[in-house]
């Protein structure tokens, strides 16, 4: 610990460096002051906290460097290059002015979903769609064409169901202007959306019925659209509130990946019927992910990206040799990039829209 304080506090004024000069010379000692006592605050709580410090600090570092040079370059635009980085009135401690700027303020801590019941129910949309995945296997059984239609259409029923609860709830949640519960269900139900119209277009293809080229475009492009959507809307609320739909989609599809080792011609249910732990997992990490700020939140995010993972590779394997065979390529790099992508888009739009809201405020 003794070693490693002087380290950070090391790091921690080479990253001051990276400021305009203006703004050095008012606050700098004043930043190494502070962030000093906060690590040696943190020490005496644990690695834990120390991490949780460091995280937030590169995390919101970016931010308020851009906010920085953002003033500077209007001052200097403006023709005002001696101006104070901050308004006069806050020229008094630097504590008045961190308030605003770094997250150590209490203002970087409210950032949790804080009722207990809403937090459970955003968290529940992977554990619904994970049990109602299994059911419909354990209904159907091992061997889906041996088993007459009415018993593959009782298999399917729960998953629909499920879907389909899953598709209600984001609706509610909209219409109730999306209360802290609902942004997981948001995002998990327009992934379900999206896998659902997928699967119906893959039925429709193999009865014999195409779809135009144009409508399969327009139908992308309105659900990229409302995915978008989604996010944005979520971003006006906070990054964490964004990163909640985020995890919403990734589970959804992570879920969907592993189902996938279901399908004919493989029917490799032994490895499909590992949505339902999936799914516990995922709800659990997603109720941390709510709940608990600091290193945890970032712990449960990768730990939400290594199932996403395990899935992927689980179903490759089973997939690998059929693949082979047919000469079709490898779906793990695709599918890991996609499962990244909408597990990560979440933290980078609301992290955007945070600064693109500070930035007025500056001005």
């Amino acid at each position: 610990m003794r070693v490693t304080l002087p380290v950070i506090l090391r790091c921690y004024a080479l990253l001051i460096r990276l400021y305009p000069r203006r703004f050095r010379l008012d606050f700098e000692l004043e930043m190494q002051a502070v962030f000093a006592a906060a690590v040696a605050d943190a020490m005496h709580r644990g690695w834990c906290a120390v991490i949780a410090l460091l995280w937030r600090e590169l995390r919101d570092s970016p931010r308020r460097l851009l906010e920085e040079y953002w003033q500077l370059w209007r001052d200097y635009r403006s023709g005002d290059r001696d101006a104070a980085p901050v308004p006069a009135a806050l020229a008094a401690p630097f504590s008045c002015y961190r308030r605003s700027t770094m997250s150590l303020s209490d203002e970087s801590r409210k950032v949790t979903v804080a009722r207990l019941g809403h937090a459970v129910v955003a968290s529940l949309p992977p554990l619904i769609l994970g049990m109602g995945l299994a059911s419909a296997l354990v209904l159907v059984g091992p061997h889906p064409l041996a088993v007459p239609r009415w018993q593959l259409l009782l298999g399917i029923t729960p998953a629909a169901l499920t879907a389909l609860a899953i598709v209600i709830g984001g609706v509610v949640a909209v219409l109730r202007r999306l209360p802290d519960w609902g942004f997981t269900w948001l995002g998990a139900a327009v992934m379900v959306v999206l896998l659902g119209i997928q699967v119906l277009s893959d039925e429709l293809a193999e009865s014999g019925i195409t779809l135009p080229p144009e409508a399969e475009a327009i139908g992308g492009a309105v659900l990229i659209i409302g995915a978008l959507t989604a996010l944005g809307v979520a971003a006006r609320q906070g990054w964490v509130q964004a990163s909640l739909v985020s995890i919403g989609m990734a589970s959804m599809m992570g879920l969907a990946v592993c189902f996938s080792a279901s399908a004919g011609p493989i029917h490799r249910h032994d490895v499909a019927i590992l949505v339902a732990p999936f799914g516990l997992l995922m709800a659990a990490l997603s109720y941390v992910y709510a709940r608990r700020p600091g290193a945890a939140r970032l712990l449960s995010m990768v730990s939400l990206g290594c199932l996403n993972a395990v899935s992927v590779w689980l179903t490759s394997r089973v997939w690998e040799d059929w693949l082979l065979a047919h000469g079709k390529p490898s779906f793990v790099l695709p599918l890991l990039a996609f499962l990244a992508g909408a597990l990560l888009i979440g933290p980078l739009v609301g992290w955007l829209g945070e600064m693109v809201r500070r930035l007025p405020a500056r001005a």
